[in-house]
């Protein structure tokens, strides 16, 4: 809560907590001894109650209620437990109230000396109860009704509980991720005997391709059993070198022509 407050004082930032109590009314609410010397309030007292709310777009919007006191218990109560309050990064692993980062506006200016020593001797010990049906009627939302379940300590109960609980249950379910992983990775596609597939056919059209341009330059060079002239040009000047002068480098070009058509 941001405030607990009644027509007389306010105390900052407290923690609230549900009973399931059926002789608690539904805008009824029970506090502790500490916060009743507080707010100097007693049974009968309005209680305002104001906390944040996730609206629309994750935007931070502030409600109310109005509660009636109807009693109030003692700080050494069963009520009066620490672990009511749920873990809370941010709250429940600091030192002390002015050191609490939870990712929402506080306000530490409004944090008195007695709330440093309620928290450092309580913790997060709730300071009001409201009924469950109440409870949820205010905060429930997409993320669940509850923080956390109690119960009486009974051997019995807490074997049953042991034995037929499921987490699927509560709508947690538990995956085995590597193992998934693992097998996801065994059934792949091995891709390097498909891209070989297709560069064998790329190979084998090269070779013909290659085969055919030294075919047509032997026809060209030799037809009907006639050997002609073949003009060959340098790379530094141009002029004509008759094949039967020197065979050697006409043959020496046409094996030069194969091997740049081949790359």
């Amino acid at each position: 809560m941001n405030r607990l407050a009644t027509k007389k004082a306010t105390t900052p930032y407290s923690f609230v907590s549900s009973v399931t109590d059926d002789s608690l009314p539904e805008n009824g609410i029970i506090i502790n001894q500490w916060l009743a010397d507080d707010l100097n309030a007693a049974p009968g007292d309005t209680l305002t109650c104001t906390w944040f709310s996730i609206g629309l777009l994750r935007e931070l919007t502030t409600d109310s209620a109005l509660f009636i006191v109807q009693r109030i218990t003692a700080m050494d109560s069963p009520l009066s437990d620490p672990q009511r309050m749920p873990f809370i990064p941010g709250l429940s692993d600091t030192g002390s109230c002015t050191a609490w980062d939870a990712g929402i506006p506080i306000n530490l200016k409004t944090i008195r000396d007695k709330d440093e020593t309620y928290w450092n001797q309580y913790q997060g010990t709730p300071k009001a109860f409201i009924p469950l049906k109440t409870a949820h009627k205010l905060w429930a939302n997409r993320f669940g009704n509850y923080t956390a379940f109690r119960t009486v300590y009974n051997p019995d109960t807490i074997a049953w509980h042991s034995g037929n609980s499921k987490l699927s249950n509560l709508g947690i379910i538990v995956k085995e991720v590597r193992d998934q992983g693992r097998n996801a990775a065994i059934g792949g596609v091995d891709f390097g005997q498909l891209f070989l597939g297709l560069s064998f056919f790329i190979i084998v059209s090269s070779l013909f391709l290659n085969a055919l341009l030294f075919v047509f330059h032997l026809k060209k060079t030799n037809r009907n059993g006639n050997p002609k002239s073949t003009w060959v040009y340098s790379a530094k000047n141009r002029y004509a070198i008759n094949r039967r002068t020197n065979p050697r480098y006409c043959v020496g070009n046409t094996l030069g022509v194969s091997f740049i058509v081949w790359l």
